[in-house]
């Protein structure tokens, strides 16, 4: 993991979440709602990015690739998009099914089949990135994800329309926030800014303690 990342990108996904968390249990506007004016906040915040990012923009990563037609590029591009959304919705509407007939709560169904459907382009895009050594697209892919859909979609959503927030749901911000921590100080554990096997097994056993956390709270 480039120092970047491990100094200034994964701080970045904590304020972020921090920042919502604070957002959503009225500690500035509204109550328990993201309200419009939060929803400005998120965008500041999002702008804020966007002129960070610009910044690194310049910064060049020497690696071999297999370049083709412009055209054919966006075709293909396209085509991975349609792909993605198809199969996503798939998986999302088909395990809602499976989840509504086993009678779990939708509070359950968002946090995981729905949560597992709407990253499973996230997860293949690390995947095919690192099986082609191409680290920093795909740890950078996951932390974009996370501070866009925390500022840029929840932003965009919230002035169009105030969204409601269910207080219960603090606690799976804590689960977020002490996950993203866990992960900055991984990064020092070991051979330094790597993320080792023991570490992502770590993770893996976390994530499947948290689910059955939600199947006993749902």
């Amino acid at each position: 993991v480039l120092r970047n990342t491990v100094l200034r990108e994964i701080p970045i996904v904590l304020l972020s979440t921090i920042l919502v968390f604070l957002l959503v249990n009225n500690f500035f506007f509204g109550g328990y709602k993201l309200s419009g004016w939060d929803g400005v906040i998120l965008l500041l915040a999002i702008s804020l990015f966007f002129v960070y990012v610009f910044g690194i923009s310049k910064d060049t990563e020497n690696f071999e690739v297999h370049l083709l037609k412009l055209r054919k590029s966006i075709i293909l591009v396209v085509l991975g998009i349609i792909g993605l959304f198809i199969g996503g919705k798939l998986v999302v509407t088909n395990s809602v099914k499976i989840a509504l007939h086993l009678q779990v709560s939708e509070k359950f169904i968002a946090l995981t089949i729905v949560a597992l459907g709407t990253s499973l382009p996230e997860m293949v895009t690390s995947v095919i990135s690192v099986i082609k050594k191409h680290n920093n697209i795909a740890i950078g892919n996951v932390l974009g994800s996370n501070i866009f859909n925390l500022l840029l979609v929840l932003g965009v959503s919230s002035i169009i329309h105030p969204l409601k927030y269910d207080p219960q749901l603090n606690i799976d911000f804590l689960f977020l926030i002490g996950g993203t921590v866990i992960l900055f100080f991984a990064l020092f554990i070991g051979k330094k800014h790597r993320i080792s096997r023991p570490v992502a097994a770590s993770f893996l056993g976390l994530y499947l303690l948290y689910l059955i956390f939600l199947f006993h709270r749902k």
